[in-house]
């Protein structure tokens, strides 16, 4: 097999189109287009032309965000929906909006579960459509990035952490300035909170399976 940039391919694409035609694997790359192959098709007389080309589409991915609670991981969600392209779900805005209930709500714990589970089913619903989707709900433990690994593999599809690492300071920090400015959909949380979720927080590692993506 033989991968080849499409700025060299432009300069040989005969000999390419030769290459394919007698068997040989060739797939022209670029950063925008993706991957296309060169397929040998068949004539009537037995012959075999690379008369035909295929596109192949990555395998879309699930995003899962991982951080310190009020680290910014929302605001890198819609910065990276906007980027990769990609779909975008928000446990936050979802509980907020149909809700209306802060996180230390007793209530909010028996609504949150059902919550997840409806956004992961939209979420497959997405993946199957070959759009990729970023699930916005803290992956904050192993177990939970565990769960959502499992479920993105079961559905036959992989998924990769992005991972806002930064200090508890600029958590805090940041905390202090949504209850300032009363952002919308955003749960309030002050230092108290942000230290104590600092606690029980544990940072993603490499022995976990995952592609993990630091922000800093």
């Amino acid at each position: 097999m033989a991968d080849v940039s499409l700025t060299h391919a432009k300069d040989k694409l005969e000999e390419l189109i030769g290459r394919a035609a007698r068997g040989e694997d060739i797939r022209i790359t670029d950063a925008k287009l993706g991957t296309v192959r060169l397929t040998p098709i068949g004539n009537s007389d037995g012959r075999s032309d690379a008369g035909w080309v295929t596109r192949e589409t990555p395998r879309p991915i699930a995003y899962l965000m991982c951080g310190l609670v009020a680290a910014g991981k929302t605001t890198l969600a819609r910065q990276l929906a906007e980027e990769l392209p990609t779909l975008r779900f928000s446990r936050d805005e979802w509980m907020i909006r149909l809700y209306g209930l802060p996180y230390d709500n007793p209530q909010y714990v028996e609504h949150s579960d059902p919550c997840t589970e409806l956004m992961w089913d939209v979420a497959v619903e997405a993946l199957r459509l070959g759009v990729n989707v970023i699930l916005d709900l803290n992956h904050w433990s192993r177990r939970r990035r565990a769960d959502a690994l499992d479920r993105a593999r079961t559905a036959g599809f992989d998924a990769v952490v992005h991972f806002l690492d930064v200090p508890i300071d600029t958590a805090i920090r940041r905390a202090r300035h949504r209850l300032s400015t009363a952002a919308a959909n955003a749960h309030r949380i002050d230092e108290a909170a942000v230290r104590h979720f600092a606690t029980i927080f544990e940072q993603p590692t490499d022995d976990e399976c995952l592609k993990i993506i630091r922000h800093v």
